[in-house]
């Protein structure tokens, strides 16, 4: 949890409407959140913030499978994965567990920089 992500995005937002913004891990997002159409994901850690504050496998999985739960037929889920530093490893278990998403429940997309190496690429997920 870092204060400074929370405020740059106060900034960014701030002439938007319905749009919350909370302090706190992602994994307890269903405290505040019951349905939704859209999330997102922002995976690795705050450019400019605190490397030591990194997302951790585990707790991604736990959260992005319950936020499919509370996804919305015909919602999108994005998943930023930022895979150029020692943490960004989750990439390749998370993909892993993409790619096991029924086809009939769920669209998954994966966006990616060809030309880039350990560029962060985007995973899009839509419910059907």
């Amino acid at each position: 949890m870092q204060s400074l992500a929370l405020n740059n995005t106060k900034e960014l937002v701030k002439r938007k409407k319905n749009i919350t913004l909370f302090l706190k891990s992602h994994e307890y997002f269903d405290e505040d959140v019951r349905d939704f159409e859209v999330g997102i994901f922002n995976l690795g850690y705050l450019p400019g913030g605190n490397h030591e504050c990194v997302t951790q496998y585990e707790t991604t999985l736990k959260t992005i499978k319950k936020a499919l739960e509370h996804l919305v037929k015909g919602g999108c889920l994005y998943v930023v994965v930022y895979i150029g530093h020692d943490q960004g490893k989750e990439s390749t278990n998370l993909d892993a567990y993409f790619r096991t998403l029924d086809h009939k429940l769920y669209n998954v997309a994966k966006f990616e920089m060809m030309n880039k190496n350990n560029s962060p690429y985007v995973v899009i997920i839509e419910k059907r």
